[in-house]
């Protein structure tokens, strides 16, 4: 699943293209991942698709916890790199 969505997040060309490779991610974080329920910055980062942001939140998070959020972390990488890529 989330190699698809790794996959159609690299091949958007347009910022709407890539609201639609992630449509529905930050659900699909929030059900895997409860505890970022109560992480306040990483819900807002991916509920206003904010992914550079969200991927700083998400590694601090991660800090001292091993690979928990590693399939996260590939997403929001993708995501955070495409964004920025559509803003030059």
């Amino acid at each position: 699943m989330n190699e698809e969505r790794i996959r159609r997040i690299q091949q958007a060309q347009t910022s709407g293209e890539l609201d639609q490779a992630t449509d529905g991610y930050r659900e699909q974080v929030m059900m895997a991942h409860p505890a970022f329920r109560t992480y306040y910055g990483i819900s807002n980062d991916l509920l206003n698709k904010h992914y550079c942001r969200a991927l700083v939140d998400v590694k601090a998070a991660a800090y001292g916890r091993g690979d928990r959020y590693r399939e996260v972390i590939r997403v929001l990488e993708a995501a955070a790199e495409k964004e920025f890529a559509l803003t030059l």
